[in-house]
């Protein structure tokens, strides 16, 4: 692990003891710089691997000072909920990455 990502886990870490469960909720790392542009790519998804199988896109990941580029995959679907693609948000104060979860219908 990089020495940014043992400091952030520190940090979370003593900000789970030190603020109530509610104050770190909405906790944000932003980023003045967005990612780069998504890739132009042609993807030949692999045929899907159940009936109730979702696409996860590529995407860019901010990991350890660097943006990766993560692959599109098959993930296995949730009875009730719809995925919801990760993707980054830009706000005035930067972009922040939004992970992939899932949401009741």
């Amino acid at each position: 692990m990089c020495k940014v990502a043992k400091a952030f886990s520190f940090i979370c870490l003593l900000a789970m003891f030190a603020l109530p469960v509610d104050s770190i909720a909405g906790v944000y790392v932003y980023l003045r710089l967005g990612p780069p542009p998504v890739r132009v790519v042609t993807v030949v998804r692999p045929a899907r691997p159940y009936p109730h199988s979702i696409w996860v896109a590529g995407h860019w990941k901010y990991d350890c000072g660097r943006y990766v580029w993560v692959e599109g995959r098959w993930i296995n679907g949730r009875r009730h909920y719809a995925y919801v693609q990760p993707h980054w948000v830009r706000t005035t104060s930067g972009s922040y990455f939004v992970p992939g979860h899932w949401v009741r219908k």
